[in-house]
């Protein structure tokens, strides 16, 4: 069996999917990028809508989630984490872009490895402060959370 991921959550309404390879919830249906992964030698990538504090998918049906940007943006972080959690067999890694950027938004490192700990048993954070990674030197906080099974 094919391992699945969960590429992203954003958007609103979706039915389960029960299927093996990468799936990308996503607020558009943009058919063609699927295509586009194909023609690069990339496994083809499914674009359903879907909530982002609630994908539709079946629990245990993904090996990664991996989730940029999304978190700090939801009314219910704790909540949200928990559903993404449940997604995960075993072992699974959930991966969490985020950031508390100079505008105000986003969410501490901090506070978001204690929230990860509410539903995991281990989250590590790697602070990404690479310009090469954004383009140009930043000063606030970027990072990623991986909390692997």
């Amino acid at each position: 069996m094919r391992d699945r991921q969960l590429v992203r959550a954003a958007g609103g309404g979706g039915a389960p999917h029960q299927g093996p390879g990468p799936l990308r919830p996503d607020g558009c249906s943009r058919p063609c990028q699927g295509r586009r992964c194909a023609s690069a030698g990339l496994p083809a990538v499914e674009f359903l809508q879907g909530d982002a504090s609630e994908p539709p998918y079946l629990p245990a049906s993904c090996d990664v989630v991996l989730v940029r940007h999304v978190l700090w943006a939801l009314p219910d972080p704790d909540d949200a984490l928990g559903r993404w959690t449940r997604l995960l067999r075993t072992p699974g890694t959930m991966l969490l872009v985020e950031g508390l950027w100079g505008t105000g938004a986003g969410i501490a490192s901090g506070t978001c490895r204690e929230l990860v700990l509410r539903h995991r048993s281990r989250a590590d954070v790697v602070p990404l402060t690479d310009p090469s990674l954004w383009g140009k030197e930043i000063s606030d906080e970027r990072y990623l959370v991986i909390s692997r099974s």
